[in-house]
């Protein structure tokens, strides 16, 4: 599905869904899109649940600010954070996301994590 659509499973609206991969729901949750591949995203060791862990320094388009200040928000005010997660439709190009390219040039696809 279209990142617009898996917001909208969580009652939240992109300021611009061109470049916005954050926003801060009606029922007050952070919900943020995340790369879904390895090493960013994975299993954690011993329990039922993933991990996510990336830098926002290694990213520089217009909603890398508007994700840190929900960021910042939802840290302030101990807000849930749901994910949203992107995959590219050719993993093989997730080096160059790594290497700090603008992700919004590639195609992929979200799924929101409702569960």
């Amino acid at each position: 599905m279209g990142i617009v659509s898996e917001f909208k499973k969580f009652n939240a609206d992109l300021k611009n869904p061109n470049w916005s991969v954050s926003s801060i729901s009606s029922n007050n949750e952070l919900i943020v899109s995340l790369w879904g591949h390895k090493p960013l995203l994975s299993k954690h060791p011993t329990e039922r649940k993933q991990v996510y862990r990336d830098r926002i320094d290694r990213w520089s388009c217009n909603g890398r600010n508007e994700f840190k200040r929900n960021l910042d928000l939802a840290l302030e005010e101990n807000l849930k954070i749901r994910p949203i997660i992107a995959m590219l439709n050719n993993s093989s190009d997730f080096q160059n996301i790594l290497e700090g390219k603008d992700g919004s040039q590639y195609p992929k696809r979200f799924n929101a994590k409702t569960n």
